[in-house]
């Protein structure tokens, strides 16, 4: 492996939006929530992605799951930790 001196970005280059996001999100919870958007607010992040050129370069490295998959997965273990606290508590 080569030493590289700047952080690294992992994860999807493909480009979200907020909105998308929290949809995504909110699917995978199985949830009802209802998003409010306040429009008074900054809008300067419309989405978001990574630039996984630098990834690529100096490890070979690319994500083998969608984003979807990865938030669910992710979402998943953070339930199960959160109920084995609310257990111990």
């Amino acid at each position: 492996m080569h030493a590289c001196p700047h952080p690294i970005n992992i994860g999807s280059d493909r480009q979200v939006t907020i909105d998308e996001l929290a949809d995504m999100i909110i699917k995978i919870s199985g949830k009802r929530i209802e998003k409010k958007h306040d429009l008074t607010k900054p809008q300067c992040v419309r989405g978001k992605n990574a630039d996984l050129t630098l990834v690529r370069k100096v490890m070979s490295w690319q994500p083998k799951i969608s984003l979807e998959d990865g938030l669910e997965k992710t979402y998943k273990w953070i339930e199960m930790m959160y109920r084995k606290c609310v257990k111990r508590a």
